[in-house]
């Protein structure tokens, strides 16, 4: 979530009571590894924000020069 469904995608998707962890590779034209990793945090929150940080992060990155 948070990448065009174009945009293949490699990801391990981890959790435990107060963790919610994410690591990918993004194949896009320039393709990047993304980890986001919690601690402390409401799992139900970090599900909905993970995929919105991930989005900031694939546009700003993507961006053509």
């Amino acid at each position: 979530k948070g990448v065009p469904e174009d945009i293949r995608v490699s990801h391990k998707y981890g959790r435990e009571v107060g963790v919610v962890n994410d690591a990918g590779i993004i194949y896009s034209k320039k393709p990047f590894i993304l980890v986001i990793m919690t601690e402390g945090v409401n799992e139900l929150e970090a599900d909905r924000l993970i995929p919105e940080l991930t989005k900031m992060i694939y546009s700003e990155y993507t961006k053509a020069p």
